[in-house]
């Protein structure tokens, strides 16, 4: 398989500990909701249009978390989910963590992140 890069500029796929893994960077947004819902859609369409069934791996790094954004994000999964296989979430507060714990068991019946 050829490796692309993501709208994100992930590499896709990228192949760690014998698998592949989906990165979604969305480190880095600081309080620009607008910027990082606009590349949670893109790359939503980019992984969509993909035959894989991949673990997805998610980074927060240096971006708030606000209510909006988690439900940007939970609608993403939603969306995703026929994609996924495994779900890992860094770079979040423990409180951010458990607002995505919460609202992910409630919405989508997913197993939390740990």
């Amino acid at each position: 398989m050829q490796i692309q890069r993501s709208p994100g500029g992930s590499l896709f796929p990228y192949y760690y500990k014998n698998g592949e893994l989906f990165c979604l960077h969305f480190g880095g947004y600081f309080s620009d909701e607008e910027k990082l819902i606009a590349i949670m859609k893109a790359e939503e369409t980019f992984l969509l249009r993909g035959h894989l069934t991949l673990g997805i791996w998610i980074d927060f790094y240096d971006t708030k978390l606000t209510d909006r954004v988690v439900e940007a994000l939970i609608e993403m999964l939603k969306q995703i989910r026929p994609k996924t296989t495994r779900l890992g979430i860094v770079g979040c507060s423990l409180m951010a963590r458990w607002k995505i714990n919460r609202w992910v068991q409630k919405r989508m019946h997913f197993y939390p992140c740990r």
